[in-house]
């Protein structure tokens, strides 16, 4: 499903994409980062899959200070 969505980003840059429950990547931040960084076009909703994230509470808060919207 990653790759699909990764595939869609790439040929729609000018179109806003909105992956809920951190992209089913709650548990590989990391990639959810890159995906992050490559797209500007992609924005995660957090909310579903938050409590997924309290098994590694430093990275999460690292990755949702980074990431944050302002």
């Amino acid at each position: 499903m990653i790759e699909i969505l990764e595939r869609t980003l790439k040929r729609h840059p000018k179109t806003t994409f909105v992956a809920c429950h951190f992209a089913n990547l709650d548990f590989d931040l990391g990639r959810l980062g890159k995906l992050l960084d490559a797209y500007p076009n992609l924005y995660v909703d957090t909310s579903a899959r938050f409590g997924e994230t309290a098994a590694a509470p430093r990275s999460t808060i690292k990755f949702l200070t980074k990431y944050a919207g302002g």
